[in-house]
């Protein structure tokens, strides 16, 4: 720190501060070096006496080392100066004392213990810890004969080391029985190292055999327990799960191998046929060579003659006879042990399963499992095994994990059509909410559907499909115009192609449960019968998947169809509520995009029909792998027999009337609408509104003979055209139902708006002549009678309508009761009069109208009566005979009369009227006596005319 530099750079009182704060630090490490100091002084007393110590021992290994120096330098003296060394060695062997052979066995026996330890820890090194025992035992007994040999006393004083190497010997007991105990935890281990530990602890225990068979279950249920304690993100799910099997699995089948003994009976009588643990026993206890504890090389020292022979010969043994684990102990324990395993299987392996998201990954570990067991040599004759432990046979994958497999396939299932609904909800709600948006382009083709019909696209015939044959296509690789033809909109075929793309990925990810992973999974190719062994069916659990995959389609179905009815109730109240126009329009687009959902989602999401479809002995995977395949399930293809098809009926047919539902409200408000306005200006009586709805009449000039025989001639007009705003009461029809896909709508919706409009426009008949009766308003004069007349046949034959018996019997009641009622109020000579001219110009008026509201009705009775005013009057029909089939559609009409001579002359010249005659009728009364029917022109003569004369009029 420079001081120069503290001062130029801070003021006094700042300097003053550093000072203080200095002085502080100062202070602070000098009492904190006092602590340190006090701290430590015990410890650096020691360290002084420590090094004390040191030198004081270091100063009498000098002095000794300087003793042996001395030492040796006087023996090289003596042995240069000549003089032998007296021998000594013969005299002390001869007169060697007894004790001290003991002595030198003793020294032998110590030796022994000291090198025990070393080979008793490469023993537990190298997990063989039945060596270890029987070193720790031998060990044991050298310690005891030492101690019991009546010199115990001298012995300690001529060998002190003896007691304190024992000491160090005692607590190898614990370390192997930990190690024993530990080793039995582990998930892998082999039929022989379970033996030797189980015999370890018994030589070491002293326990019977049932006592260590029932602290080998506990040990096994033990591992159970710490399989599912490891820490997640070290360990992996699946290896979890195969431990657990494995474990279960090779438990089983050590309980048979070590434990489990077969009774023989013969001549003799009842005998056991020893198991591996008996067996193991034998060898380790018996007194051959066989059972030795030392080797050979041991045995090879020369030191060893000295050694007892009592140690030599020794061999462990057990306090309590050997005997074999009871048959029903072995059968208690075993079931109890695999009633555990299931009870910790169940609450933790349900935890480990709920971390797998997806059925494929279910799918793969399964198929693991399966590949563990198969290539597993012991579950060669696991029906066997299970049979003899357990007392019935036994599939682990069956009973431990089959359940919750299958629980968690239901669950992904489930969340699968849960997002699935929740993604559909969200974007109808959002397509719903933007329909109160007029500035919304998108939606233009969803406010007026012919608008998408009647335009052409690029992607109306797609081009990599235009060739393929219909049956090989599905109507969603059908491109625009295929859409168009079923009135599927934009919008509706992205909602359905929403809930497509969700079935496609759960399809694809179910598959992966469902069949094979190619070829026979992964089958290992073994030797004898283990090649061709089969651990469990992996695909047992097709039917119960597919037949739950189905009720959960259709249960998410169910659920969309129940939102859809919300909406539709929603859209209920508020047509209730609203009076404004342009939000009933707002609202009822609503409510037919809601009937296109559901009439289309079936057709447009094919793997909802292949979930709802599937065959039982078919494959999951063949319904959304090749187009073939996938024609055969969503195509209809499959038998309407089955139990899956029968409920794809019934989901087709929820939907369907769920959009009959929609376009009925659609029927209702329009209607409304549309009986409303006819209403108001057919009750309107003011002049003004009478004009502006008449229409051009027709002069016919007639003539009549009177009683002096004289003919007189007279004009009447008689009404050609219905009124205007009866016209436009049925065009403004025809425009909605074209707004909503005219060819789509269903006969039975079409049936009932004619059924609801003609009772609502006989209503205002009714009404305006029951009015006209009691005196209010203006009367109907003839004139307005003969149009009102006109008017309602009219309207009744071109709003067709078929109805049951009684109902149609009743309505026709009416209708001919209004006519009656109108016909009272025309003169009757009059109406004689007017009659044949009425029928006429109401024939005319239909057939040219047929074109334009061909979408009211079907055609049949139109043409029929057009057939027959031809065939009887001289009026010229003015229609193309292109077709005698009875079509939805008429024939077509063309603006020009027919000369009888050729079909082909109207094309090309009009007809002569006379100057009497309007452009739409005769002027004179016809006479069929005077007038033959027109030729019939035959196809080739019409072809003949058609190639001379079709274009001869061209160039002019």
């Amino acid at each position: 720190m420079d001081v120069n530099a503290l001062f130029e750079k801070y003021s006094i009182e700042e300097i003053r501060d550093i000072e203080k704060k200095t002085r502080h630090d100062i202070e602070k490490k000098k009492e904190d070096l006092r602590q340190m100091v006090g701290e430590r002084y015990r410890e650096l007393i020691e360290a002084a006496d420590t090094i004390g110590e040191m030198k004081r021992s270091s100063e009498s290994v000098i002095v000794s080392i300087e003793k042996i120096q001395d030492l040796c330098q006087n023996l090289k003296c003596s042995l240069s100066s000549g003089r032998p060394l007296p021998d000594r060695s013969a005299a002390k062997d001869s007169n060697r004392p007894l004790e001290f052979a003991k002595l030198y066995g003793a020294s032998v026996s110590l030796k022994m213990l000291m090198d025990i330890p070393e080979k008793m820890w490469s023993a537990l090194e190298a997990g063989d810890y039945l060596t270890a025992t029987r070193l720790y035992l031998l060990s044991r007994y050298i310690y005891t004969v030492l101690q019991i040999d009546g010199q115990g006393a001298q012995i300690t004083t001529h060998f002190p080391i003896l007691v304190r190497q024992w000491a160090t010997i005692c607590h190898f007991k614990t370390t192997i029985l930990q190690s024993c105990w530990s080793f039995l935890r582990d998930v892998c281990i082999s039929d022989e190292a379970v033996s030797e530990c189980i015999v370890s602890i018994l030589l070491l225990e002293d326990f019977t055999t049932e006592k260590a068979f029932e602290q080998f279950v506990t040990a096994r249920l033990e591992c159970v327990q710490q399989l599912f304690q490891q820490d997640q993100a070290d360990t992996i799910i699946r290896s979890q799960i195969s431990s657990v099997i494995m474990l279960i699995s090779s438990t089983i089948h050590q309980i048979y191998t070590i434990f489990h003994h077969d009774v023989i009976h013969n001549k003799d009588g009842p005998q056991i046929k020893c198991n591996r643990l008996m067996l193991l026993l034998d060898r380790v206890t018996c007194r051959s060579s066989a059972g030795a504890i030392l080797s050979n090389d041991d045995l090879s020292q020369p030191s060893m003659k000295y050694l007892a022979k009592a140690i030599l010969d020794f061999r462990p043994s057990l306090k309590h006879k050997p005997d074999p684990v009871p048959a029903k102990v072995l059968k208690e324990r075993s079931c109890y042990f695999l009633e555990k395993c299931m009870k910790n299987v169940n609450h933790e392996v349900v935890k480990l399963l709920g971390f797998i998201a997806s059925i494929k990954g279910l799918a793969s570990i399964r198929d693991d499992i399966w590949e563990i067991l198969k290539q597993d040599e012991r579950m060669v004759d696991w029906g066997v095994v299970s049979e003899q432990v357990l007392g019935r046979s036994l599939s682990v994958w069956n009973e431990v994990m089959r359940e919750m497999f299958l629980n968690r396939v239901k669950e992904i299932l489930e969340s699968h059509f849960e997002s699935m609904l929740t993604t559909t909800k969200s974007q109808i709600a959002k397509v719903l909410a933007d329909f109160g948006n007029p500035d919304d382009k998108t939606l233009q083709y969803e406010r007026d559907l012919s608008s998408y019909i009647w335009t052409e696209s690029a992607q109306d015939i797609p081009t990599h499909r235009a060739w393929l044959k219909v049956n090989t296509k599905m109507l969603s690789e059908g491109g625009s115009l295929m859409m168009k033809a079923h009135s599927y909109s934009p919008k509706v075929q992205a909602l359905c192609a929403v809930v497509d793309q969700n079935l496609s990925a759960l399809l694809e990810d179910c598959c992966h449960y469902t069949q094979n992973s190619g070829g026979e999974g992964g089958q290992v190719t073994g030797s004898g019968d283990n090649g061709n062994f089969e651990p469990f069916n992996r695909l047992g659990d097709r039917e119960i998947v597919q037949e739950f995959l189905q009720k959960a389609c259709e249960d998410s179905i169910n659920k969309l169809l129940g939102h859809f009815n919300q909406q539709l109730y929603a859209c209920k109240q508020q047509l209730a509520n609203n009076k404004d126009q342009a939000g009933n329009e707002i609202i009822i687009n609503r409510i037919l995009l809601l009937g296109r959902v559901s009439g289309a989602i079936c057709d447009l999401s094919p793997h909802l029909q292949a979930c709802m479809s599937i065959n039982i002995g078919e494959e999951l995977g063949n319904s959304i792998g090749g187009r073939t395949n996938k024609k055969s399930v969503t195509g209809g293809l499959t038998s309407s027999k089955s139990p899956q098809n029968t409920r794809l009926t019934q989901m087709r047919l929820k939907l369907a009337n769920f959009s009959t539902e929609a376009f009925s409200v659609w029927s209702e408000s329009t209607v409304d609408r549309l009986a409303l306005n006819f209403d108001s200006v057919l009750k309107d009586t003011s002049v003004r509104a009478i004009l502006s709805s008449c229409t051009h009449w027709d002069n016919i000039d007639i003539e009549e003979e009177t009683e002096d025989g004289k003919r007189v001639k007279s004009t009447i007009r008689v009404p050609m055209q219905a009124s205007w705003y009866v016209q436009t009461l049925l065009y403004n029809l025809c425009h909605d139902i074209n707004k909503t896909g005219s060819h789509s709508i269903q006969y039975s919706v079409l049936s009932d708006l004619m059924q609801k409009l003609t009772d609502r426009i006989l209503c205002s008949y009714e009404s305006l002549l029951a009015s006209s009766s009691s005196g209010s308003g203006l009367g109907l004069v003839q004139n307005r009678c003969l149009q009102l007349w006109f008017d309602v046949k009219f309207l009744m034959n071109v709003l067709l309508r078929k109805d049951e018996a009684e109902a149609g019997k009743e309505f026709e009641k009416r209708y001919q009761k209004i006519l009656e009622r109108l016909e009272s109020r025309i003169d009757p000579f009059d109406f004689d009069v007017f009659y044949p001219h009425l029928q006429t110009h109401l024939s005319r008026k239909m057939t040219r109208s047929n074109v334009l509201y061909g979408l009211l009705g079907c055609g049949d009775k139109n043409i029929a009566a057009v057939t027959s005013a031809s065939s009887s009057q001289q009026e010229q029909h003015n229609i193309l005979p292109l077709s005698t089939s009875q079509s939805r559609f008429s024939l077509l009409p063309l603006s020009v009369h027919r000369n009888p001579q050729s079909v082909l002359n109207p094309i090309i010249q009009a007809p002569k009227l006379k100057p009497a005659q309007s452009m739409g009728a005769m002027a004179t009364i016809p006479n069929a006596a005077n007038h033959s029917p027109p030729p019939r022109v035959t196809s080739s003569s019409f072809l003949e005319q058609m190639s001379t004369m079709w274009f001869s009029n061209v160039k002019s």
